[in-house]
């Protein structure tokens, strides 16, 4: 701490004695412009259930008293309808059926064990509501638990049960164009099964999807290649979350208000594309989470207005590239050991510290002659080729200080610590121990950031 404050000291003498004019010249490449917030409003639904007359299930022209009833009926091929509103549990145990709802028609657990449970392969369940699982969490109770490989889910509407979807252990499932709305009224969260929770379940399909007030949005648990793909995700404590599962891709999914927008643990060979992690301040705070991620691509991502941005815990070997980092408290954590990301082409812009790092060890954030665009770096172009000949250190002393010493907010944008910002950036030899970027481009490389400040 003293050698720390013997180097701010020394910088400011320096810098005010020889480069106050160098300062004033430097270009400044900061937005004009700022928005104290961003907001997304997610899709409205509801878990009021429709009113409806006491259901039953038809099969070939007949009347059946329960789903079960018309299954051991069905041969694979036939389709089995649902009217009304149907109460019971039901096991599908016929494969190659379909089950269909007419008119919204609702199947209903009253609130024992697994509402419908898939037991065979290639059943295919659409335009159904269901509702009114059993509360135990240790038994997978769900509204759908999946058991049969190739199962689609098509337009369900999924309430009032502990597990939204539990695919267990099974090949080819998909769930899509579906609505899954948690028991909101179980505290903690942590009490809540998660929207979709994928058990060593392989090659699945999860697709526009809407997933809200569950624990986490979609668990994936020792699950490998899964797509993930334009699903909307609320009000939760993380919106997607992987452990132990390798090789999925993650695309144009949009994760907002909870504790943590994408969580990436335990997990190697993801990809991560064109999502959305906006207004996520809950308990965590964090945009997207890597930790302990391993040779992923994190490759043109929307992270807005969150805590942290970036949150990078012993993560290795991952690329990470063309992301817009924008309005966050802190643009990007590094921690814990994190070594050997490729961190190219990003724009950091309007975040109150663009970034903050526990790993005293230096690293490079640019490839050969490219680095990031970030909105607070002093930038002069000599060659215009849209790089800035000045090297810049987004996690140097003053945002060290602002991070961990609130109250120096109030001078973040003052000519003292702008001193000391640019002798950081202009004399190497006052530390290379963290962060730098030896490239830092003088415009943002993402064109369409600017949508963020419209009204």
């Amino acid at each position: 701490m003293i050698q720390r404050e013997a180097v701010v000291l020394v910088i400011g003498i320096i810098v005010l004695m020889t480069v106050v004019g160098l300062a004033l010249a430097g270009e400044s490449a900061s937005s004009d412009t700022q928005v104290e917030s961003y907001s997304f409003t997610p899709p409205t639904v509801s878990s009021e259930l429709p009113d409806l007359e006491p259901g039953y299930v038809s099969l070939h022209g007949e009347r059946y008293a329960s789903l079960s009833e018309a299954d051991e009926r069905a041969s694979p091929g036939d389709t089995i309808e649902i009217h009304g509103h149907l109460t019971g549990s039901a096991m599908i145990q016929t494969p190659n059926v379909t089950v269909r709802g007419v008119n919204t028609a609702i199947i209903d657990g009253e609130g024992m064990g697994r509402v419908l449970e898939i037991g065979a392969d290639d059943v295919t369940v659409s335009d159904l509501w269901v509702t009114g699982s059993g509360h135990d969490l240790g038994n997978e109770d769900a509204g759908v638990f999946v058991d049969g490989a190739r199962a689609q889910l098509n337009g369900l509407t999924i309430t009032d049960t502990a597990f939204g979807v539990w695919i267990n252990g099974v090949e080819e499932v998909t769930v899509e164009d579906s609505t899954i709305i948690g028991r909101t009224e179980v505290y903690p969260r942590t009490h809540r099964g998660n929207g979709i929770h994928l058990w060593q379940a392989t090659d699945a399909k999860l697709i526009n999807n809407e997933i809200t007030g569950a624990r986490d949005g979609i668990y994936y648990q020792w699950s490998n290649g899964v797509v993930t793909r334009d699903n909307t995700l609320w009000s939760l404590r993380y919106g997607v979350h992987y452990m132990y599962s390798d090789d999925n891709w993650l695309e144009n999914n949009t994760a907002t208000d909870s504790h943590a927008g994408f969580a990436l643990m335990v997990s190697s060979n993801l990809t991560m594309v064109d999502n959305l992690a906006i207004n996520n301040r809950g308990a965590s705070e964090h945009g997207i989470l890597l930790k302990d991620i391993q040779n992923s691509q994190i490759v043109g991502n929307h992270v807005v207005d969150n805590g942290n941005g970036f949150y990078v815990y012993n993560a290795h070997r991952n690329v990470i590239e063309r992301n817009l980092v924008l309005g966050n408290d802190v643009g990007v954590v590094r921690t814990a050991g994190s070594h050997e990301q490729t961190f190219v082409e990003n724009a950091f812009i309007d975040n109150a510290v663009p970034a903050y790092s526990t790993v005293n060890a230096p690293q490079a954030w640019n490839a050969s002659g490219i680095g990031n665009y970030w909105s607070d770096a002093r930038t002069i172009d000599l060659n215009n080729d849209g790089v800035s000949a000045i090297r810049y250190r987004p996690a140097g002393v003053i945002e060290e200080l602002r991070v961990e010493q609130p109250s120096a907010e109030l001078f973040a944008h003052s000519p003292a610590f702008d001193a000391v910002r640019l002798a950081e950036d202009s004399f190497p030899v006052l530390g290379d121990t963290t962060i730098v970027d030896h490239h830092p481009l003088t415009d943002p490389p993402i064109d369409d950031w600017s949508e963020y400040y419209e009204d």
